[in-house]
């Protein structure tokens, strides 16, 4: 509501970006940076091994990417029914989770939000 976004205007003005979601694991640190202008999303992968950092807006697939719990083997995320095919891809999908994708996107109500775990390669 209105109090929220008088916080986050706020905020703005005294620095240039948001931290919206931030976790770590052994191997690294992943965080979701929000800019002011245009709601703009970039993600933040800094791997503890080499002091490299990465920042990813979207994926190659051009999806987003919400960290939202990190752990060693996994990222889970979340997103509400109709933000789904921002966030996954139909093509990564097996023909049974394809059945449900397509459900979920022609459903009229809303849904619980839906889980994505994204795995880290090996």
């Amino acid at each position: 509501p209105r109090s929220i976004q008088a916080g986050r205007d706020r905020a703005f003005t005294l620095f240039p970006y948001w931290i919206q979601h931030v976790g770590h694991n052994d191997h690294y640190v992943l965080a979701q940076l929000l800019w002011q202008k245009d709601e703009n999303y970039v993600n933040l992968i800094y791997d503890k091994s080499t002091g490299a950092s990465k920042y990813i807006p979207k994926f190659e697939e051009g999806t987003l990417f919400a960290p939202r719990i990190v752990t060693d083997e996994y990222v889970l995320s979340w997103c509400l029914w109709k933000e789904l095919e921002q966030y996954v891809p139909q093509g990564l999908l097996d023909n049974s989770s394809k059945i449900e994708y397509e459900r979920l996107l022609e459903s009229e109500m809303e849904t619980n939000p839906i889980l994505i775990k994204y795995y880290f390669k090996k």
